[in-house]
């Protein structure tokens, strides 16, 4: 795999352009996506027609050759302190001068049926913005808790703000 990836100025006539500069995993996605047309349905409900079909498996090939080249050009960002997953870089595939962005999560305390999460975005200059996220674990709550469950969680708020303080100094 190599790490030059295709810009505007390229004309890729097929997502096969770019299977140098994918991993393998990422070519045999691409590649049953290209056996299978029907999937993912349009939305509209509308059968895809080959010329649709065929960009989008070039806007996907362009978007893994994208990524797989931000992470070795960003290799060398650590991972936020704390950091319990780290996503992949994303932002301007053509270098606009706009940093990349990925997003990382942190500590989980759960309270109930509520989490309070930690976490944020990280830019390639390595600068993080870290944030606290409450929201229900479960499918069809929107949040609603009991009063000893919102003892729970302003008690988790202020432990996560107090981590974020740590890792923040």
């Amino acid at each position: 795999m190599t790490t030059s990836t295709t810009s505007p100025d390229n004309t890729v006539q097929s997502w096969r352009d770019l299977a140098d500069q994918l991993t393998p995993e990422q070519i045999a996605y691409v590649e049953h996506w290209e056996a299978h047309p029907e999937i993912p349905p349009r939305a509209d409900g509308l059968p895809v027609d080959p010329e649709h079909h065929r960009s989008s498996l070039i806007f996907t090939a362009t978007e893994f050759a994208w990524r797989n080249a931000a992470a070795v050009r960003y290799a060398h960002i650590a991972p936020p302190p704390g950091a319990t997953f780290v996503g992949d870089w994303a932002g301007d595939l053509w270098d606009s001068g706009d940093p990349a962005t990925r997003i990382f999560e942190g500590t989980k305390r759960t309270c109930g049926h509520m989490d309070v999460r930690i976490g944020g975005w990280q830019d390639s200059n390595g600068h993080t913005d870290w944030q606290i996220t409450v929201d229900s674990n479960e499918k069809f709550n929107d949040g609603q808790m009991t009063s000893a469950v919102a003892r729970q969680v302003a008690a988790a708020i202020v432990e996560a703000a107090d981590e974020l303080d740590r890792l923040s100094a």
